[in-house]
């Protein structure tokens, strides 16, 4: 991966650690290579950014890793198109299998932690907590920036949280506690390893 892709070899090579990942999920077809730059996969900018990901194509990876049939929705009216009008197969597949439920829909929506933390929690079918008042003491307590993730999302943050499948940072000013970041953008780079992690 690092030979292939000019990612790996930006700024020092920061992601160097993601090509672990990212090979296996590239070579199964998880992930596609986005034209930003020439050969480049698309998880850093030139500057050393992470690439946001679009809520179509982790709908797609998700679909895809799971294995999920996507042609038994060609008969479903309407439907949903990204900016060049080609419709998402995938993401409808997503909205039928309930992933998508209570997420404003938009193929080329930038997709925040919490957001993303709800569509894994839902294709993995982790159990969640069912007590709002619960689920809320137990993230405010978990994570140091636990007011900010919105409340219906709380319980497939913990989930994803103790499944492993999103990583948080260690909060250095308390000991014990997480940083979540739920309304930071979920990354391209973040997205290969969940989908890594669920293969």
């Amino acid at each position: 991966m690092t030979h292939a892709f000019g990612d790996f070899n930006i700024n020092n090579n920061q992601l160097n650690w993601l090509s672990n990942y990212a090979s296996p999920v590239y070579s199964k077809g998880f992930i596609s290579p986005v034209n930003v730059y020439a050969d480049y996969l698309g998880i850093l900018t030139q500057n050393g950014f992470e690439i946001p990901i679009t809520q179509g194509e982790f709908a797609s990876m998700l679909v895809k890793v799971l294995g999920l049939q996507v042609d038994s929705l060609r008969a479903m009216t309407g439907g949903v198109y990204n900016v060049f009008g080609i419709r998402n197969s995938y993401i409808e597949v997503a909205m039928k299998h309930g992933f998508l439920n209570g997420i404003p829909v938009g193929v080329n929506n930038m997709l925040t932690r919490e957001e993303a933390a709800v569509m894994i929690a839902r294709a993995m079918e982790l159990n969640l907590y069912k007590h709002p008042d619960i689920i809320k003491r137990i993230t405010n307590r978990v994570f140091s920036d636990g007011q900010y993730i919105s409340d219906w999302m709380r319980p497939h943050v913990y989930a994803v949280y103790r499944a492993r499948y999103i990583d948080v940072e260690k909060d250095k000013s308390q000991r014990g506690r997480f940083i979540f970041k739920p309304k930071e953008a979920f990354t391209r780079a973040q997205a290969v390893k969940t989908i890594y992690k669920i293969k």
